[in-house]
């Protein structure tokens, strides 16, 4: 089940798009893997403008899961 809510960001974005995909394509695998044999599990992922300058968008991607997480200690580990 997905609902697609109206967005300011339907318009065309030129960018990475291979790279986005990518990205997007493993923090979605990822949270498909920690909520698997979860009840009513949820899987929410949003894209919302950041900023805007002039014709310059910076957009944050974001995926929310209910899986059990990843310590603090272990999220430094991440991204040394």
């Amino acid at each position: 089940f997905y609902e697609m809510l109206p967005h300011p960001l339907t318009q065309r974005v030129i960018g990475d798009d291979m790279r986005v995909r990518q990205i997007l394509l493993v923090l979605l695998s990822n949270a498909m893997k920690s909520t698997a044999g979860r009840p009513n599990a949820r899987i929410i992922v949003r894209a919302c403008l950041q900023q805007e300058a002039g014709e310059d968008l910076s957009v944050h991607f974001s995926v929310q899961d209910q899986g059990i997480g990843i310590s603090a200690a272990d999220q430094m580990k991440l991204f040394k």
